[in-house]
């Protein structure tokens, strides 16, 4: 009888596999280059807490990032120099002195928002930037 049941149970598997598949979001177009524009920069400990508004720009041919308005509840927000690496954004930063990276990818539902996270020594924290 187990027999008999187990071509049933894969072939149930195999249906319910290949429905998710459809419903599954498509994957972002992987960047190539930095993202020009103006954004909110968030993370998420255990509260979202908006870091600032900065720009994302290439200039004479190199990215920069510009910070347009840090929020009043952080310390010395600093921007480092952004690059793209096998399809992941990177920004370094500091806060308070405290030096940090957000890495981030598109959004497979909006990918005009990267969804990463912040590193800090040994910790890390969900992080966003949003047009």
């Amino acid at each position: 009888m187990f027999r008999r049941l187990v071509p049933a149970l894969a072939l149930l598997a195999a249906v319910g596999l290949a429905l998710s598949a459809q419903d599954a979001p498509k994957p972002a177009a992987p960047l190539t280059k930095v993202p020009e524009g103006r954004y909110v920069l968030t993370y998420t400990s255990p509260t979202k807490i908006r870091l600032g508004i900065l720009e994302l720009a290439v200039e004479d041919g190199k990215p920069v990032a510009k910070l347009i308005s840090a929020s009043p509840q952080m310390p010395a927000v600093k921007l480092g120099v952004p690059t793209v690496s096998g399809g992941v954004l990177k920004l370094p930063l500091s806060v308070g002195g405290n030096d940090r990276v957000f890495e981030a990818r598109p959004d497979p539902k909006d990918p005009k928002r990267f969804l990463g996270c912040f590193s800090l020594a040994d910790r890390v924290f969900r992080g966003a930037l949003e047009l």
